[in-house]
């Protein structure tokens, strides 16, 4: 027994290095992966710990698996006082895993098995590739786990003669803790009873699993008298035999895998390309240390036995699937899916010729590595999108002193309408803070209930869903209006997080956003900056007179251009002193900075002037994108002629009032 353990620790190891060695090369592989998706929620119990219990804020939320909190307490250092603690938390639990499925398999297998059972545990290892983002799923794969090694129990129990009491009873004390950690661990009750029928005939089959199904029967008076059995989670919709082969599919393969691998094709080729060249070193490391399992004889009754182990295992998260209006097939597989797929594969070369299942086991090594590779890459560029937003917020905010409803005008990777609320509040540790993003789609015809946002009057607001000053992350159908000196403007592009202080309809086409404004949002007061005084023009066609004076003869077409330091996203002031004589109805100024910057918008129109010199005022955008060289244009093709003194400009700024005070 201790050889095979200590080969599964070296291989757990091994795979911890190569990780490690490929984030040395910068593969886009490592272990920098923070809290992602439904990790956020948890950050948030265990942040307001001190002041509200977090096993008694998820009982509130979720009134269900009473004994997860507790899980997430025992690491509570690593989750909240880390960045990167609970992906290292996950890879523990890749070693539970393996460690569980090898228990079952060489529990059941016997000795002859061992080594059978080591490929088993191996591959139990590697198969974390998951569609759930972040790692919410450890608490589950803990359960299920616990739910293996109850089985493993039981059968030591058998093995014994049922003799060895104490086997049933760890097995009985494990199941509890199982299905008090996730309750669709139910169903192993099931496995118990089957395995007893091969062993022992259906009637002491039965009779074995009585004692864990009044273990699940007193944990459910528990639950019912203490919490509620949410009503949408059990409600059938529609046919629920239709479900079953689509659940049973997700067990083997998670459309997640397809996602991962055509994204690293699509956008992320060098990762690729690292991701296969060490998946294949990997699983050609894992197929040489897990040695040559043999073929001793009893491989059929094996197969057998692990069958009824995966089918009772996994009849409760089946039965969810095919019955529930929420949890369809596919989406509480992946709970279960790295203990399973592992079992289902040992079953799979228990049948396999001998000459064959060599070559299946290599490959299968190779796929679960290059999947777990792939989706680590994924998160790993999550985690790094999701810094640099965190930086962006708190240097556009260092704290917060007042309700602040931060608006992302892009949607970031890693980041959703249903996760921003509750990743900012744990960025800032505070319930006066939001952060809405616009959602791909089209106002009105939401694809996340609660995604919509409305840019109303001035008077009005912002409409959306609003969760600042309540203790709580999720506040579904309760959106409310919030003014606009609230609300922080934030840009996301690849470069990182910066803040904005405009934003325009067009700005909005193509998201889940409603503009019912006829001008474009300024985020506070605006004030111009300092001012530029604009002394060396280039003047065409007409002199330039003494007296810094400019003098543009119309027809032919006059410019003089100015250099002028522009900001994207930026508004400026143009201000000039101006006199004319004959039609200058024409007359006008823009921004220019050569082909594919002379925008219409830009073209600010002068009009007629006076013969006396007036001031002349006015406000021009810089787009977007203005390039480096960039020139302030007077243009006058009128048949008169315009004489400008004394010309500057100010970038229009805009003033959180309130806001940004310490």
């Amino acid at each position: 027994m201790a050889q095979p353990l200590v080969r599964l620790f070296l291989l757990w190891a091994i795979s911890l290095g190569w990780i490690a060695v490929l984030q040395a090369l910068g593969a886009g592989v490592g272990f920098r992966i923070g809290p992602l998706g439904e990790d956020f929620n948890w950050v948030y119990f265990l942040q307001h710990h001190a002041e509200y219990p977090a096993q008694k804020a998820f009982w509130e939320h979720d009134s269900r698996n009473p004994l997860a909190p507790w899980w997430y307490l025992a690491v509570k250092p690593l989750v909240i006082d880390t960045a990167y603690g609970i992906y290292a938390v996950r890879k523990v639990v890749d070693l539970v895993c393996g460690l569980s499925v090898y228990a079952l398999v060489a529990s059941l297998g016997g000795a002859a098995y061992r080594r059978f059972a080591v490929v088993s545990g191996a591959l139990g290892m590697l198969w974390s590739c998951s569609g759930i983002v972040g790692q919410i799923n450890w608490t589950m794969l803990m359960a299920a786990s616990m739910s293996l090694l109850a089985v493993a129990a039981y059968v030591r129990f058998l093995d014994s003669g049922r003799a060895e009491a104490g086997w049933l009873v760890g097995a009985l004390l494990l199941y509890l803790a199982a299905i008090s950690t996730y309750t669709l661990q139910a169903s192993a009750p099931l496995a118990i009873a089957g395995l007893g029928a091969v062993r022992l005939g259906w009637r002491k089959g039965l009779i074995d699993a009585l004692p864990f199904a009044g273990v699940l029967a007193l944990f459910g008076m528990i639950w019912t008298t203490v919490g509620y059995v949410p009503s949408e989670t059990l409600s059938v919709d529609g046919p629920a035999l239709s479900r079953l082969a689509p659940s049973l599919l997700a067990w083997v393969w998670d459309p997640v895998y397809g996602d991962v691998l055509r994204e690293l094709w699509g956008y992320y080729r060098r990762d690729l390309i690292f991701c296969a060249v060490g998946a294949v070193a990997l699983g050609v490391a894992f197929f040489r240390l897990c040695a040559e399992p043999g073929r001793p004889a009893g491989g059929r009754r094996l197969a057998l036995e692990l069958g009824w182990a995966v089918a009772g295992l996994g009849a409760g998260t089946v039965a969810l699937e095919m019955t529930s209006v929420v949890w369809v097939p596919g989406t509480r597989a992946p709970m279960i899916q790295q203990l399973m797929m592992p079992l289902l594969v040992t079953i799979g070369l228990l049948f396999l010729p001998v000459r064959w299942a060599r070559g299946v086991r290599l490959a299968v090594f190779c796929g679960a590595a290059l999947l777990a590779l792939g989706a680590n890459a994924r998160q790993t560029r999550w985690s790094a999108d999701l810094e640099r937003i965190g930086a962006g917020l708190k240097a556009a905010v260092p704290r917060i002193t007042s309700p602040t409803m931060f608006v992302l005008t892009q949607p970031p990777l890693g980041l959703s309408p249903y996760n921003s609320d509750i990743f900012v509040k744990n960025l800032y540790r505070s319930d006066n803070v939001n952060l809405k993003i616009f959602a791909p789609g089209r106002a009105g015809v939401a694809t996340v209930e609660y995604a919509d946002l409305v840019f109303d009057s001035d008077a009005k607001g912002m409409l959306a869903e609003n969760t600042m000053g309540h203790r709580g992350f999720i506040l579904r159908k309760a959106p409310s209006w919030v003014p606009y000196r609230s609300v922080v403007l934030m840009r996301y592009d690849d470069s990182g997080v910066r803040r904005v202080n405009v934003l325009r309809k067009e700005d909005t086409a193509g998201y889940q956003v409603t503009f019912h404004r006829e001008q474009p949002l300024y985020a506070g007061e605006r004030k111009p900056g300092p001012p530029l005084h604009l002394e060396r023009w280039e003047v065409a066609g007409g002199p330039r007179l003494e007296g810094g004076v400019l003098q543009l003869r119309g027809q032919p077409v006059s410019i003089a251009q100015h250099l002028v330091p522009l900001q994207a996203d930026f508004e400026y002031v143009v201000e000039f002193e101006a006199r004319a004589e004959g039609d200058t109805s024409a007359f006008y100024a823009d921004f220019y900075g050569g082909q594919g910057y002379d925008a219409a918008e830009q073209d600010h129109t002068i009009g007629e002037l006076g013969r006396e010199f007036r001031w002349v005022r006015f406000v021009i955008p810089a787009g977007t994108a203005p390039p480096a060289q960039s020139w302030l244009r007077l243009v006058n093709p009128s048949p008169g002629t315009v004489w400008v003194r004394s010309a500057r400009i100010s970038r229009l700024d805009t003033m959180e009032v309130g806001l940004l005070r310490p």
